[in-house]
């Protein structure tokens, strides 16, 4: 009986570290740079050797900028599921206000990580997001970015 537990959690561990080295590799060798705009909000997101960086910022009426943030993460790709480690966050300009960028970065900076799905059509990228509420945003990407069917 003991064995049996014994076998059964080194399999789990294994099938476990074996799936995290999987989409560890295809996040690894998915480079790319994607752009956003969503009303008066862009987000530019570079991806390199698994290492994502995120500018968001947020306009005004007049296209000055509101405030801008960086975050850092770790990406791990499963077919369309996109999954980020969290690394840091940090307001590059503007003061904590009622932006929308802000309030975003300001409810999610508990969170280690966050899910995705992501979709490509030629140089479209469609990126299903559920936090803090959900929504469909819709860009432009160069690069190279693996998706399984």
């Amino acid at each position: 009986m003991i064995r049996t537990l014994r076998i059964s959690a080194l399999a789990i561990s294994l099938i476990i570290i074996a799936l995290f080295s999987y989409g560890a590799t295809i996040g690894y060798i998915s480079n790319y740079e994607i752009v956003i705009t969503h009303e008066n909000r862009k987000a530019q997101i570079f991806a390199y050797r698994g290492r994502v960086t995120a500018l968001h910022t947020n306009y005004n009426e007049d296209e000055e900028i509101v405030s801008q943030w960086r975050i850092s993460s770790w990406q791990l790709l499963f077919g369309h599921q996109w999954i980020r480690i969290f690394e840091s966050r940090e307001q590059l300009f503007g003061v904590v206000s009622d932006d929308k960028v802000t309030q975003e970065n300001l409810l999610s900076q508990h969170l280690w990580f966050r899910f995705s799905r992501i979709e490509r059509f030629g140089d479209t990228i469609y990126i299903w997001d559920n936090h803090p509420v959900p929504t469909l945003y819709e860009g432009k990407i160069k690069g190279k970015l693996l998706l399984l069917k």
